[in-house]
């Protein structure tokens, strides 16, 4: 058997017409009647066929023979079926256009279904000190939108029974802190860390809402809601690595990028459907109405200035649980202060731009938390902070959610 093809020369573009001859396991390259190499089959390296390419069979010298004739070149270097037919479907037109249609289905069905699964599979695989480690990114990076608590007695009774009663409350970390940015809500972080805001304590009328809350909480954590989420995210990266070929985005992800991304990651209904269910079993458990979750949801979100169809979940009063006594005011005090923050009673020698400077000073210093937070993440000024936050957050129920839980009956606890 002969082929013709084009040899080419090591280090050298030129190219020159020749010929292959198949003896057995002995191949022959011959061009104008001059013999340029012969040695055996195994001595040779066939290039992988790239659709309707030449193959190229590569010798040990350098020197390269490039052959048009696919089904030929096969026979001699005896290629399995499976190559074969690859490579067939490689030059076919018409597999490639099912492809370009497969392609987005096959991904889509990988990122809603593959995923998840794998997620659910390996989060619980993940060791407890990775997932504080991941606890500890988070809270430095948001450390500097949170204070310190500051409520009051009756506040601080609540939360802290609220959490005693709470089960195997040993496995989670309590973390109470004040933001009147964020505003009443809790948080669950994969390493077991719960924070809750003193808003949210103040928006709720008694010490079993924010149990049922913190049983909520509780529920994404013992899930693994939070990782889940992590593994599904760099899943999708790694398939888009995967199409485009650029494996560096997944790493540069997993390494500068994933504590971005676990800021801005959204708990699926289907996930906070499941945190309900946990909260709703754990208060079965302790004898503590299920509603008490469904009338915390509805607190929380008349603490967020979001209202709720009544029509199928019965009558909804908000009422403030502690409210809180004005303390008296002095009116000597108070005209004392009016006067002296009257301008025409400044007596400041300083003068007019002492005091813009210091406005502004001022004013730079107390910054709107919201704007500093865009302004690091890059977000732009329509963003609405709460979707990159309520990723781990007791979102604002549904109707949906309250009516699975019994509705709003809260009795306070005797």
């Amino acid at each position: 058997m002969s082929l013709t093809g084009k040899y080419y020369r090591a280090h050298s573009s030129e190219q020159v017409s020749a010929k292959l001859f198949n003896e057995g396991q002995r191949l022959r390259f011959q061009s104008s009647g001059e013999i340029l190499q012969e040695l055996s089959i195994e001595q040779c390296q066939l290039s992988a066929p790239i659709g309707r390419m030449p193959y190229r069979i590569e010798l040990p010298n350098g020197d390269c023979f490039e052959c048009e004739d696919h089904q030929a070149i096969e026979v001699i270097f005896a290629k399995p079926s499976a190559s074969r037919l690859v490579h067939y479907w490689e030059k076919s037109r018409g597999f490639a256009l099912a492809a370009m249609v497969m392609l987005p289905v096959i991904a889509l069905l990988y990122i809603k279904v593959g995923m998840p699964l794998a997620a659910k599979v390996l989060a619980p695989q993940i060791p407890k000190e990775a997932l504080l480690a991941l606890d500890n990114q988070a809270l430095q990076q948001l450390q500097g939108y949170f204070n310190e608590s500051k409520l009051d007695e009756d506040g601080k009774r609540l939360l802290e029974n609220a959490w005693q009663r709470l089960p195997n409350q040993q496995r989670y970390t309590l973390l109470s802190k004040s933001s009147p940015g964020i505003g009443a809500n809790a948080f669950a972080l994969p390493g077991g860390h719960i924070l809750v805001t003193d808003e949210l304590v103040t928006a709720l009328n008694n010490e079993n809402e924010i149990l049922a809350v913190l049983a909520h909480e509780a529920g994404h954590v013992e899930q693994y809601h939070g990782i889940r989420n992590i593994i599904q995210s760099l899943g999708t990266v790694a398939l888009l690595s995967v199409i485009v070929g650029d494996v560096s985005v997944l790493a540069e992800t997993v390494l500068v990028s994933g504590p971005v991304i676990f800021q801005q990651l959204s708990y699926s209904r289907d996930l906070e459907r499941e945190a309900d269910h946990f909260s709703i079993e754990m208060l079965e458990q302790i004898n503590v109405p299920s509603s008490c979750l469904g009338a915390g949801l509805t607190h929380l979100m008349a603490a967020h200035d979001i209202t709720l169809d009544t029509n199928n979940v019965g009558d909804i009063v908000i009422e403030d649980a502690k409210p809180k006594e004005q303390e008296p005011i002095d009116a000597a005090e108070l005209l004392e202060k009016l006067e002296s923050d009257d301008p025409k009673n400044n007596t400041s020698t300083t003068g007019p731009n002492s005091d813009k400077a210091e406005k502004d000073n001022k004013e730079e210093k107390e910054l709107d938390w919201k704007e500093k937070l865009k302004k690091q993440m890059g977000w732009d000024e329509e963003f609405d902070l709460r979707d990159a936050l309520n990723y781990l957050s007791t979102h604002p129920g549904t109707e949906e959610r309250v009516q699975s839980a019994g509705g709003i009956d809260c009795p306070a606890p005797q």
